[in-house]
């Protein structure tokens, strides 16, 4: 079981590259001079966003930083922050689910915020599973 966990914990790395592609993805317009490519090269931003945050999910929950600590040993601090988490995820599901259903010049921006939309689910599952290990308020 273990050996599953490490190999878990190394996956969770591959967060790194696809967030640099993404904001790779979000600033190449920027130096190229044409600010017009930062539209058209949103979708593959968010999606990356999404496939990283993900990623970010798989890693060990036990191992938390001070900033973390601090907002987990806060009951009213961690509520509001799952709370936005949860709200900001559903909000851009229902958005992306919209413009992939209901628009045909928007699908590739509504499967990119799907995408995006669904990393935000799996951080909330991970700020949950954090708080659940670190304290006995969740019981």
């Amino acid at each position: 079981m273990n050996k599953i966990l490490i190999i878990f914990k190394y996956i969770a790395y591959l967060n790194i590259p696809l967030m640099l592609g993404a904001f790779y993805f979000v600033y190449a317009p920027f130096f190229d001079g044409e600010l017009s490519g930062t539209v058209e090269n949103m979708p593959k931003a968010l999606l990356l966003m999404g496939f990283a945050l993900s990623f970010t999910s798989l890693r060990d929950v036990k191992k938390i930083d001070k900033m973390g600590r601090y907002v987990i040993e806060r009951p009213v601090l961690l509520k509001v922050m799952l709370y936005t988490v949860i709200i900001l995820s559903v909000v851009v599901l229902l958005y992306g689910a919209y413009l992939l259903i209901f628009t045909t010049n928007d699908s590739q921006l509504g499967i990119g915020l799907m995408s995006f939309g669904v990393g935000f689910v799996a951080l909330a599952k991970s700020l949950v599973d954090q708080a659940k290990d670190l304290t006995d308020l969740y019981e």
